[in-house]
Order: structure tokens, then C-alpha cells, then sequence
């Protein structure tokens, strides 16, 4: 029996070309997917949401006058944290004392989401089965489950 060598260098080149395809392949199926934001949105609250500095450490000391001491903390942070006479605040705020309830909570956070959302939907002409991902961001808010699920 005879073994011929003459088609030795095409089967060589087989592994290589297999070995580059498959590199290829998870190249680029590795990368990440581009992600386009089309628009944004703010929510701009109604002017009864507002909140006037004086009126809020005034609030504020009504709340805590046997503990000063928040107080002054209060005021210097608002000082220090640029907020000016068109800050707003959930309604649960205004009340004295505070209501800081769950189903306020939901309500504030139902006003601000829909109404960035649809204000979104309007500029761009886009539907909800458009959108294949929500990312909602609420630093104290955190029910379960999430506020975009």
C-alpha cells in the first residue's frame, strides 16, 4: 500500500481554516450588543409639588423641635446642595408630620414613571412593544417586586 503526499498541504490548511472560522465565530458572538437611546425624558412636576427652602427648614423644625441638631444639619446640607426656590418634593413631605406611606410612595413613583414614559412615546413615535429593556432608578424607593417589572 501506497501513501501519497501530494494533497498533504490542502488537508493541512483544513484545522487552520476551522480553527479562524471558529475564532471568528466568537468573536463575534462575544462582543456586546449595541444599546441606542433614542430619547429621554424628565419628569417636571405640577407647581403644588413645590417646595421653597424657608418653608421646608420651617416644616422641618416644626417636625423636629426637640432635636435642633437635625435641624441645622438639614439646613446646612440643603445650603450646600444648590436647591433653589423651584425644589420639589413628593406630597407625602408637606404634610406635618410627614407621611412617608408605601402607597404614597407607589403613587409618587407610578406620577413620575408614566408620565417620563409617555412624554418619551410621544416625541419619538415609539410603542411599549418597542421597548425590549426598562431601567428604572430610585435611590430610596425599592419595592418588590421592582418598579419595572
Amino acid at each position: 500500500m501506497q501513501v501519497s503526499f501530494e494533497n498533504a498541504g490542502v488537508l493541512l490548511y483544513i484545522p487552520i481554516i476551522s480553527i479562524l472560522l471558529l475564532a471568528i465565530f466568537y468573536y463575534c458572538n462575544s462582543r456586546p450588543k449595541p444599546i441606542y437611546l433614542l430619547d429621554y425624558a424628565c419628569f417636571k412636576p405640577p407647581s403644588f409639588y413645590r417646595v421653597p427652602l424657608p418653608s421646608f427648614l420651617e416644616h422641618s423644625s416644626i417636625v423636629f423641635k426637640d432635636k435642633p441638631k437635625i435641624t441645622r444639619f438639614q439646613m446646612r446640607i440643603l445650603e450646600r446642595a444648590g436647591l433653589g426656590p423651584e425644589t420639589c418634593l413628593p406630597p407625602a413631605i408637606h404634610y406635618i408630620p410627614p407621611e412617608p406611606t408605601m402607597e404614597l410612595a407607589r403613587e409618587e413613583a407610578r406620577l413620575v414613571i408614566f408620565s417620563a414614559i409617555d412624554e418619551v412615546f410621544s416625541k419619538t413615535g415609539l410603542g411599549p412593544e418597542d421597548v425590549d429593556i426598562l431601567i428604572t432608578n430610585c435611590s430610596l424607593f425599592c419595592p418588590s417586586p421592582s418598579l419595572s417589572s
